[in-house]
């Protein structure tokens, strides 16, 4: 017969449980920030593109080439479609999902 210990907890470990909750709220709040900084950037960029870029909506600028490029969202249900209504139909739906204009930088 085996004897279970319980976990042992301390002051110390509590306190250290929450300094690592306070630096993940830290660094989470960090990664906020540059997400949106990022977003603007993005922003000004594809704004840049369609006034730059053309028909073709497309800019290089130094080694870099900007394309603004429609990016069909995905159909995340699609296999299960498929084994019911069966494939044709769910090209048909595909085909139909609305595109967005994604920035692609080469």
């Amino acid at each position: 017969m085996t004897t279970k210990t319980k976990p042992r907890v301390t002051i110390d470990s509590i306190n250290e449980h929450l300094e690592r909750v306070e630096d993940r709220k830290a660094l989470q709040r960090e990664v906020d920030a540059m997400k949106r900084a990022e977003s603007i950037t993005i922003f000004r960029l594809i704004e840049h593109v369609e006034a730059k870029g053309g028909k073709n909506r497309q800019v290089t600028l130094g080694p870099h080439t900007l394309k603004i490029v429609e990016l069909k969202k995905a159909v995340s249900w699609k296999n299960e479609f498929i084994a019911t209504a069966g494939e044709i139909r769910a090209a048909e739906l595909v085909d139909e999902q609305p595109t967005r204009d994604v920035l692609e930088i080469t």
